[in-house]
Protein backbone atom coordinates (compact mmCIF):
# COMPACT_ATOMS: atom_id res chain seq x y z
CA UNK A 1 0.00 0.00 0.00
CA UNK A 2 1.59 3.29 -0.87
CA UNK A 3 0.82 6.77 1.05
CA UNK A 4 -2.31 8.51 -0.92
CA UNK A 5 -0.48 11.79 -1.66
CA UNK A 6 -3.20 14.01 0.24
CA UNK A 7 -2.41 12.52 3.67
CA UNK A 8 -1.04 14.71 5.83
CA UNK A 9 -1.71 17.57 3.24
CA UNK A 10 -3.75 19.53 5.67
CA UNK A 11 -0.09 19.52 8.74
CA UNK A 12 0.83 22.86 8.87
CA UNK A 13 -0.71 24.30 6.06
CA UNK A 14 -2.38 27.25 6.95
CA UNK A 15 -3.97 26.27 3.16
CA UNK A 16 -7.40 24.73 1.82
CA UNK A 17 -5.94 22.42 -0.52
CA UNK A 18 -3.86 25.21 -3.05
CA UNK A 19 -1.16 23.24 -3.50
CA UNK A 20 1.79 25.97 -4.22
CA UNK A 21 1.53 26.57 -0.12
CA UNK A 22 1.50 23.44 0.72
CA UNK A 23 4.64 21.93 2.56
CA UNK A 24 4.06 18.39 3.37
CA UNK A 25 2.12 15.64 1.17
CA UNK A 26 2.95 12.81 2.93
CA UNK A 27 4.00 11.63 6.38
CA UNK A 28 8.00 12.28 7.25
CA UNK A 29 9.81 9.16 8.65
CA UNK A 30 12.67 10.22 10.54
CA UNK A 31 15.25 8.01 10.17
CA UNK A 32 17.11 8.98 13.07
CA UNK A 33 15.76 10.89 16.72
CA UNK A 34 17.30 10.97 20.04
CA UNK A 35 13.91 11.41 21.92
CA UNK A 36 16.04 9.64 24.52
CA UNK A 37 18.37 12.35 25.85
CA UNK A 38 15.33 14.22 27.15
CA UNK A 39 14.93 11.75 29.55
CA UNK A 40 18.21 11.35 31.02
CA UNK A 41 18.74 13.12 34.50
CA UNK A 42 21.23 14.68 36.49
CA UNK A 43 22.26 11.12 37.55
CA UNK A 44 22.73 9.82 34.25
CA UNK A 45 20.12 7.65 34.59
CA UNK A 46 16.73 7.37 32.58
CA UNK A 47 13.29 8.30 33.66
CA UNK A 48 10.19 7.51 32.75
CA UNK A 49 7.69 9.34 30.66
CA UNK A 50 5.33 10.90 33.18
CA UNK A 51 2.99 12.79 30.37
CA UNK A 52 5.71 15.00 29.30
CA UNK A 53 6.14 13.63 25.58
CA UNK A 54 2.34 14.79 25.26
CA UNK A 55 2.20 17.27 27.62
CA UNK A 56 5.47 19.31 26.22
CA UNK A 57 9.58 18.23 26.39
CA UNK A 58 12.25 20.71 26.12
CA UNK A 59 14.02 19.27 23.43
CA UNK A 60 13.09 19.18 19.81
CA UNK A 61 10.48 16.92 19.83
CA UNK A 62 7.29 15.53 21.52
CA UNK A 63 3.61 14.80 20.30
CA UNK A 64 2.55 18.43 19.23
CA UNK A 65 5.51 19.09 17.11
CA UNK A 66 6.08 15.62 15.58
CA UNK A 67 2.10 16.06 14.78
CA UNK A 68 2.59 20.00 13.62
CA UNK A 69 5.85 18.62 11.35
CA UNK A 70 3.83 16.07 9.50
CA UNK A 71 6.03 13.28 11.19
CA UNK A 72 4.47 9.84 10.79
CA UNK A 73 7.53 7.52 12.70
CA UNK A 74 11.05 7.16 13.96
CA UNK A 75 14.02 5.03 13.94
CA UNK A 76 14.16 6.30 17.88
CA UNK A 77 17.37 5.86 19.28
CA UNK A 78 17.99 3.75 22.46
CA UNK A 79 21.60 3.89 24.15
CA UNK A 80 23.66 2.53 27.12
CA UNK A 81 23.46 5.67 29.38
CA UNK A 82 25.61 3.68 32.28
CA UNK A 83 28.44 2.07 30.52
CA UNK A 84 32.27 2.33 31.24
CA UNK A 85 35.25 0.90 29.54
CA UNK A 86 35.44 -1.80 31.74
CA UNK A 87 31.99 -2.93 32.39
CA UNK A 88 29.51 -4.70 29.78
CA UNK A 89 26.68 -2.25 28.23
CA UNK A 90 24.29 -4.62 27.35
CA UNK A 91 22.67 -4.37 30.75
CA UNK A 92 22.29 -0.93 30.51
CA UNK A 93 21.07 -1.28 26.84
CA UNK A 94 18.57 -3.38 28.16
CA UNK A 95 17.42 -0.70 30.22
CA UNK A 96 16.55 1.88 27.63
CA UNK A 97 15.46 -0.94 25.47
CA UNK A 98 12.47 -1.02 28.41
CA UNK A 99 12.18 2.77 28.65
CA UNK A 100 11.44 2.42 24.99
CA UNK A 101 8.53 0.42 25.38
CA UNK A 102 7.04 2.38 28.69
CA UNK A 103 7.31 5.47 26.50
CA UNK A 104 5.11 3.64 23.75
CA UNK A 105 3.02 1.97 26.15
CA UNK A 106 1.97 5.19 28.53
CA UNK A 107 1.45 7.08 25.20
CA UNK A 108 -0.12 4.38 23.35
CA UNK A 109 -2.57 6.34 21.63
CA UNK A 110 -0.24 8.18 19.76
CA UNK A 111 2.70 5.53 19.92
CA UNK A 112 2.88 2.47 18.22
CA UNK A 113 5.69 0.18 17.63
CA UNK A 114 5.74 -1.89 14.81
CA UNK A 115 7.81 -4.25 13.98
CA UNK A 116 8.23 -4.88 10.06
CA UNK A 117 7.14 -2.34 7.61
CA UNK A 118 3.90 -3.45 6.67
CA UNK A 119 3.27 -3.10 10.22
CA UNK A 120 4.56 0.37 10.37
CA UNK A 121 2.32 1.65 7.31
CA UNK A 122 -0.42 0.84 9.06
CA UNK A 123 0.08 2.69 11.95
CA UNK A 124 0.86 5.50 9.86
CA UNK A 125 -2.55 4.94 8.32
CA UNK A 126 -4.26 5.13 11.59
CA UNK A 127 -2.55 8.49 12.48
CA UNK A 128 -0.32 6.89 14.92
CA UNK A 129 3.90 7.59 15.01
CA UNK A 130 5.41 4.31 14.02
CA UNK A 131 8.31 4.40 16.78
CA UNK A 132 10.89 1.95 15.58
CA UNK A 133 13.80 1.14 18.02
CA UNK A 134 17.74 1.45 16.75
CA UNK A 135 20.72 0.83 18.88
CA UNK A 136 23.09 3.56 18.31
CA UNK A 137 26.82 1.73 18.45
CA UNK A 138 27.44 -2.22 17.76
CA UNK A 139 29.72 -2.24 21.10
CA UNK A 140 26.20 -2.34 22.95
CA UNK A 141 26.30 -5.83 22.32
CA UNK A 142 29.47 -6.17 24.06
CA UNK A 143 30.82 -8.74 21.26
CA UNK A 144 27.42 -11.18 21.69
CA UNK A 145 25.48 -12.30 18.91
CA UNK A 146 23.16 -13.82 21.80
CA UNK A 147 22.90 -10.24 22.59
CA UNK A 148 21.74 -9.37 19.15
CA UNK A 149 19.47 -11.90 18.97
CA UNK A 150 17.90 -11.14 21.96
CA UNK A 151 17.40 -7.63 21.26
CA UNK A 152 16.24 -8.34 18.17
CA UNK A 153 13.41 -10.35 20.20
CA UNK A 154 12.49 -7.23 21.89
CA UNK A 155 11.78 -5.24 19.52
CA UNK A 156 15.40 -3.82 17.64
CA UNK A 157 15.06 -3.37 14.36
CA UNK A 158 18.20 -1.38 13.35
CA UNK A 159 21.75 -1.08 14.73
CA UNK A 160 24.55 1.25 13.89
CA UNK A 161 27.79 -0.95 13.64
CA UNK A 162 30.12 1.72 15.08
CA UNK A 163 29.48 5.18 16.81
CA UNK A 164 32.39 7.64 15.84
CA UNK A 165 34.70 5.91 17.97
CA UNK A 166 36.08 2.77 16.96
CA UNK A 167 34.57 -0.25 18.28
CA UNK A 168 34.92 -4.70 18.18
CA UNK A 169 33.22 -4.39 15.01
CA UNK A 170 34.84 -1.84 12.87
CA UNK A 171 36.67 1.56 12.84
CA UNK A 172 34.64 4.73 13.30
CA UNK A 173 35.07 7.89 11.27
CA UNK A 174 36.32 9.65 14.58
CA UNK A 175 34.74 12.78 13.63
CA UNK A 176 34.53 13.78 17.51
CA UNK A 177 38.01 12.02 18.64
CA UNK A 178 40.49 14.66 19.50
CA UNK A 179 43.18 12.01 21.52
CA UNK A 180 46.73 12.53 19.90
CA UNK A 181 47.03 9.95 17.51
CA UNK A 182 43.83 8.85 17.02
CA UNK A 183 43.24 6.38 13.84
CA UNK A 184 41.86 3.16 12.51
CA UNK A 185 42.20 -0.13 14.96
CA UNK A 186 40.88 -2.88 12.10
CA UNK A 187 41.66 -1.34 8.94
CA UNK A 188 38.09 -1.33 8.18
CA UNK A 189 35.18 -3.81 9.25
CA UNK A 190 36.85 -6.71 12.02
CA UNK A 191 35.78 -10.28 11.46
CA UNK A 192 33.59 -9.73 14.31
CA UNK A 193 31.92 -7.08 11.94
CA UNK A 194 31.47 -9.55 9.58
CA UNK A 195 29.59 -12.01 11.73
CA UNK A 196 27.16 -9.55 13.27
CA UNK A 197 26.28 -7.96 9.62
CA UNK A 198 25.68 -11.91 8.67
CA UNK A 199 23.36 -12.34 11.82
CA UNK A 200 21.61 -8.99 11.13
CA UNK A 201 20.99 -9.93 7.41
CA UNK A 202 19.52 -13.30 8.84
CA UNK A 203 17.22 -11.51 11.55
CA UNK A 204 15.99 -8.95 8.85
CA UNK A 205 17.68 -5.99 11.21
CA UNK A 206 19.12 -3.10 9.21
CA UNK A 207 22.67 -2.51 9.12
CA UNK A 208 23.37 1.13 9.90
CA UNK A 209 26.58 2.58 8.83
CA UNK A 210 26.43 6.15 9.84
CA UNK A 211 29.40 7.21 12.09
CA UNK A 212 31.35 4.40 9.97
CA UNK A 213 34.90 5.36 8.28
CA UNK A 214 35.28 5.02 5.06
CA UNK A 215 36.88 1.71 5.07
CA UNK A 216 33.89 0.23 6.93
CA UNK A 217 31.69 1.91 5.03
CA UNK A 218 32.91 0.02 1.74
CA UNK A 219 34.04 -3.42 3.75
CA UNK A 220 30.20 -3.61 5.26
CA UNK A 221 28.31 -2.50 2.17
CA UNK A 222 29.71 -5.37 0.31
CA UNK A 223 29.64 -7.50 3.19
CA UNK A 224 25.86 -7.04 3.64
CA UNK A 225 23.24 -9.07 1.60
CA UNK A 226 20.73 -6.64 2.29
CA UNK A 227 20.88 -3.07 1.13
CA UNK A 228 22.35 -1.31 4.05
CA UNK A 229 21.52 2.31 5.82
CA UNK A 230 23.14 5.45 6.16
CA UNK A 231 20.71 7.22 8.72
CA UNK A 232 21.77 10.36 9.39
CA UNK A 233 24.73 11.34 6.81
CA UNK A 234 25.78 13.66 4.26
CA UNK A 235 28.17 14.14 1.70
CA UNK A 236 31.58 15.20 2.14
CA UNK A 237 31.41 17.28 -0.80
CA UNK A 238 28.87 19.76 0.50
CA UNK A 239 30.06 19.45 4.14
CA UNK A 240 33.73 17.70 4.45
CA UNK A 241 33.96 16.00 7.91
CA UNK A 242 34.67 12.68 8.60
CA UNK A 243 30.95 11.92 9.42
CA UNK A 244 30.12 12.70 6.39
CA UNK A 245 30.00 10.40 2.97
CA UNK A 246 32.56 10.29 0.25
CA UNK A 247 31.10 10.10 -3.64
CA UNK A 248 33.21 6.98 -3.83
CA UNK A 249 30.70 5.73 -0.46
CA UNK A 250 28.12 7.14 -2.21
CA UNK A 251 28.58 5.37 -5.53
CA UNK A 252 29.13 2.21 -3.84
CA UNK A 253 25.80 2.55 -1.74
CA UNK A 254 23.83 3.16 -4.46
CA UNK A 255 25.44 0.02 -6.58
CA UNK A 256 23.72 -1.89 -3.91
CA UNK A 257 20.24 -0.43 -3.24
CA UNK A 258 21.05 1.64 -0.10
CA UNK A 259 19.48 4.30 1.67
CA UNK A 260 20.65 7.53 2.76
CA UNK A 261 18.79 9.73 5.03
CA UNK A 262 20.11 13.52 4.85
CA UNK A 263 20.38 15.14 8.31
CA UNK A 264 19.19 18.47 10.19
CA UNK A 265 22.79 18.99 11.92
CA UNK A 266 24.68 22.04 10.62
CA UNK A 267 27.74 21.17 10.78
CA UNK A 268 27.15 17.84 8.70
CA UNK A 269 25.46 20.09 6.42
CA UNK A 270 28.13 23.00 5.19
CA UNK A 271 31.87 23.04 5.56
CA UNK A 272 32.07 26.47 6.68
CA UNK A 273 29.77 25.44 9.70
CA UNK A 274 31.90 21.99 10.28
CA UNK A 275 35.29 23.70 10.14
CA UNK A 276 34.05 26.18 12.87
CA UNK A 277 32.61 23.33 14.93
CA UNK A 278 35.61 21.11 14.81
CA UNK A 279 37.72 24.39 15.79
CA UNK A 280 35.48 25.20 18.49
CA UNK A 281 35.63 21.55 20.03
CA UNK A 282 39.38 21.40 19.85
CA UNK A 283 39.54 24.77 22.26
CA UNK A 284 37.04 23.41 24.41
CA UNK A 285 38.94 20.11 24.46
CA UNK A 286 42.10 22.43 25.09
CA UNK A 287 40.95 24.53 27.53
CA UNK A 288 39.50 20.92 29.84
CA UNK A 289 43.13 19.91 29.31
CA UNK A 290 44.80 22.69 31.05
CA UNK A 291 46.30 22.80 34.58
CA UNK A 292 43.89 23.92 36.75
CA UNK A 293 40.90 23.99 34.87
CA UNK A 294 37.42 24.34 36.18
CA UNK A 295 34.07 24.80 35.20
CA UNK A 296 34.28 28.66 34.93
CA UNK A 297 38.09 28.75 33.03
CA UNK A 298 36.75 26.58 30.44
CA UNK A 299 33.24 28.81 30.30
CA UNK A 300 35.31 31.80 29.92
CA UNK A 301 37.43 30.60 27.65
CA UNK A 302 34.92 29.82 25.34
CA UNK A 303 32.94 32.51 25.77
CA UNK A 304 36.42 34.44 24.21
CA UNK A 305 36.41 31.88 21.35
CA UNK A 306 33.01 32.57 20.39
CA UNK A 307 33.08 36.28 20.52
CA UNK A 308 35.99 36.01 18.16
CA UNK A 309 34.80 33.30 15.92
CA UNK A 310 31.10 34.08 14.49
CA UNK A 311 29.08 30.83 13.45
CA UNK A 312 28.38 30.49 9.90
CA UNK A 313 24.95 30.67 9.15
CA UNK A 314 23.17 27.65 7.83
CA UNK A 315 19.97 27.64 6.10
CA UNK A 316 16.92 25.01 5.24
CA UNK A 317 18.42 25.81 1.48
CA UNK A 318 21.62 24.34 2.61
CA UNK A 319 20.03 21.04 3.87
CA UNK A 320 18.05 20.99 0.03
CA UNK A 321 21.37 21.18 -1.14
CA UNK A 322 22.56 17.93 0.49
CA UNK A 323 19.56 16.39 -0.34
CA UNK A 324 19.70 17.22 -4.22
CA UNK A 325 23.77 16.14 -4.14
CA UNK A 326 22.98 12.95 -2.67
CA UNK A 327 20.16 12.41 -5.50
CA UNK A 328 22.68 13.21 -7.95
CA UNK A 329 24.82 9.85 -7.40
CA UNK A 330 22.32 7.77 -5.74
CA UNK A 331 18.85 8.71 -7.09
CA UNK A 332 15.94 10.49 -5.69
CA UNK A 333 14.54 7.38 -4.55
CA UNK A 334 17.48 6.17 -2.38
CA UNK A 335 17.08 9.11 -0.29
CA UNK A 336 15.39 9.96 3.37
CA UNK A 337 15.61 12.57 6.20
CA UNK A 338 17.22 11.55 9.11
CA UNK A 339 17.27 14.75 11.34
CA UNK A 340 19.22 13.71 14.41
CA UNK A 341 16.66 15.85 16.58
CA UNK A 342 17.67 15.67 19.91
CA UNK A 343 21.53 14.71 19.16
CA UNK A 344 23.06 17.82 17.97
CA UNK A 345 24.55 18.97 20.76
CA UNK A 346 22.36 22.30 21.04
CA UNK A 347 23.40 23.00 16.97
CA UNK A 348 20.61 23.89 15.49
CA UNK A 349 19.58 25.20 11.66
CA UNK A 350 17.29 28.67 11.82
CA UNK A 351 13.83 27.68 11.05
CA UNK A 352 14.99 24.02 11.45
CA UNK A 353 15.09 24.13 14.74
CA UNK A 354 12.48 21.43 15.87
CA UNK A 355 10.35 18.82 14.23
CA UNK A 356 7.47 21.55 13.74
CA UNK A 357 9.89 22.79 11.48
CA UNK A 358 9.96 19.58 9.16
CA UNK A 359 7.53 21.13 6.13
CA UNK A 360 9.82 24.22 5.18
CA UNK A 361 12.39 21.95 3.95
CA UNK A 362 9.47 20.03 1.59
CA UNK A 363 8.20 23.54 0.52
CA UNK A 364 12.01 24.41 -0.45
CA UNK A 365 12.24 21.22 -2.53
CA UNK A 366 8.76 21.91 -4.35
CA UNK A 367 9.94 25.50 -5.19
CA UNK A 368 13.25 23.75 -6.97
CA UNK A 369 10.48 21.61 -8.99
CA UNK A 370 10.65 18.06 -6.81
CA UNK A 371 7.76 16.46 -8.13
CA UNK A 372 5.14 14.95 -5.26
CA UNK A 373 6.11 11.50 -5.90
CA UNK A 374 9.17 12.47 -5.65
CA UNK A 375 8.36 14.06 -2.09
CA UNK A 376 6.56 11.29 -0.99
CA UNK A 377 9.81 9.11 -1.73
CA UNK A 378 12.16 11.26 0.22
CA UNK A 379 9.53 11.48 3.06
CA UNK A 380 8.82 8.22 4.19
CA UNK A 381 7.92 5.86 1.02
CA UNK A 382 12.00 5.73 0.40
CA UNK A 383 12.49 4.47 3.71
CA UNK A 384 9.05 1.53 3.90
CA UNK A 385 10.42 0.54 0.55
CA UNK A 386 13.93 0.15 1.71
CA UNK A 387 13.19 -1.45 5.07
CA UNK A 388 10.67 -4.09 3.03
CA UNK A 389 13.94 -5.14 1.19
CA UNK A 390 15.50 -5.85 4.06
CA UNK A 391 12.84 -7.89 5.41
CA UNK A 392 12.80 -9.94 1.98
CA UNK A 393 16.83 -11.06 3.07
CA UNK A 394 15.78 -12.67 6.14
CA UNK A 395 16.84 -16.52 6.86
CA UNK A 396 18.86 -16.41 3.28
Amino acid sequence: MKFPLAIFAAVALGACGDPASQVSTAPIFDGHNDLIANYVDENGELRADKGEFAAGLKGQTDAARLTKGGFGGALVTVSSIACGDEEPCYPSLVQAMDWFDALADENNASIAKPLTSAAARAAIAEGRLAFVMAVEGGDQFDGSLGNLRDAWSRGVRSALIVYDHNNDLGDGARAFDYAPGAGPEHGGLSPLGRDFIAEMNRLGMIVDLSHADEKTALDAIEASAAPVLFSHSGARARADTPRNLSDAVLKSAADRGALIMIPFVPYLTTTDHWLWFDAGEREYDRLGSMERATEKSIADGMAKWDAGNPRPAVSVSDVADQIEYVSSIVGRGNVGIGTDFDGMGGFTIPSLDDASDAPLLVKELRRRGWSEADLTGLASENFLDFWARVETMRDK
